[in-house]
């Protein structure tokens, strides 16, 4: 992300900050001539003094997000070449400040952060060009200041464009949404991307936080409305309600990566009755089963998997009896990884794959065929 605060005569800036707000801004700030041949001194660790300096309230750089609409026009007017203007940091990221100027060479550059105390935190400086850059890593959220001039003000005219620009990195947006009963959380580094992936059919409930995902923080409240959730690591999980389920994705999504799941309502199932979950992919040439608690159970297990179709959940464990037509109409079918076999139907290969998964909770298979049967080896 750029953003940039431009003087010219004036400085002019054009960024954007602060959603819900529009139109472009435009910030003038009139250079006057001042006296003296020195050059400035702004040593990291020290306060700045801000006598002699013009502080710019209405042009507000900002590195929060990832930019955004306007939410200031119009013209201001400051005296002198020595300006401020404030910043708001987050914790972590880290922003390039970058000053160029149209003034002489010989009148040098200047650029200086400092915390909400002027507390100078960065600075760089030369004598002898017109461009400068300092960079910052923002130690807490809060408000912080940003000085530009020219290094020896004696040396610069009345009305010198200079451009001062801020590069953010380091941004991090969580992004959450609920699509067909499946809760994803994913981490993006631009705010505009995170809306992107939130804005897309079907979503019921969606948010989008600044931080990480396991850096979210949410205080769940203590009522009891328990779920079983299930989520990548495949296992059955009682939470206390739907926040501490929330939580626990966006925990998994981790710092970079992403993660979802599904949840039946109420707590997990015992496994004193149990129903057989079955979903087909790949135009259904891939089967997978696995024994679960109940419907509600199987049908979040199922949900979990991209490309799901053709999701059944039978009454009583997987490796149940179950009966086919004798229609002939050959496959070629291997269960989990063991030698292929001919079985006359589909029906009969998905029954193996059945069988495979056993009668226990969790128990679990899975299956591929082809149409035909199979090939003669070994001759």
């Amino acid at each position: 992300m750029n953003i940039k605060y431009f003087t010219g005569f004036a400085l002019s800036m054009a960024l954007g900050f602060s959603a819900g707000c529009s139109g472009n801004q435009s910030v003038e700030e009139q250079i006057e001539a001042t006296d003296g041949e020195s050059a400035l001194t702004v040593t990291k660790g020290t306060t700045l003094k801000t006598a002699g300096w013009d502080h710019v309230p209405s042009a507000n750089l900002s590195c929060v997000g990832d930019g955004g609409e306007q939410s200031y026009s119009g013209k201001t007017k400051a005296g002198g070449k020595k300006l401020y203007v404030s910043f708001p940091g987050t914790a972590g990221r880290t922003a390039t400040f970058t000053l160029n100027a149209a003034w002489t060479a010989k009148a040098g550059a200047l650029v200086a952060v400092t915390d909400s105390q002027f507390k100078v935190l960065a600075a760089g400086s030369t004598s002898s060009g017109k461009t400068v850059s300092t960079s910052v890593t923002f130690p807490s959220d809060g408000k912080y200041f940003v000085f530009f001039s020219p290094n020896v003000p004696g040396h610069a005219p009345a009305g010198a464009k200079v451009t001062l620009e801020a590069s953010c990195s380091g941004n991090k947006f969580c992004a959450e949404r609920t699509v067909n009963g499946i809760l994803e959380a994913k981490n993006f580094t631009a705010r505009t991307e995170a809306d992107a992936w939130i804005a897309v059919p079907y979503t019921t409930t969606s948010a989008v936080f600044e931080s990480s995902c396991d850096d979210v923080m949410t205080k769940c409240a203590t009522i009891y409305q328990p779920l079983c959730g299930i989520s990548g690591t495949g296992e059955f999980v009682n939470y206390g309600n739907d926040c501490a389920f929330r939580s626990a994705i966006r925990a998994e999504a981790g710092a970079v990566g992403e993660a979802r799941g599904a949840y039946a309502k109420g707590v997990c199932s015992d496994g004193k009755t149990l129903s057989c979950a079955t979903y087909s992919i790949s135009g259904a040439t891939t089967y997978y089963v696995r024994n679960v608690g109940s419907e509600a159970e199987g049908i979040a297990w199922a949900l979990l998997h991209p490309g799901a179709e053709g999701t059944y959940v039978y009454e009583g464990a997987c490796n149940k009896p179950s009966f086919c037509t004798l229609q002939y109409n050959p496959v070629c079918g291997t269960v989990r990884s063991e030698t292929p076999n001919t079985y006359g139907n589909v029906c009969g290969f998905y029954g193996a794959v059945r069988f495979d998964a056993g009668g226990a909770l969790h128990g679990s298979s899975k299956g591929y065929y082809s149409a035909g049967v199979c090939p003669v080896t070994g001759k």
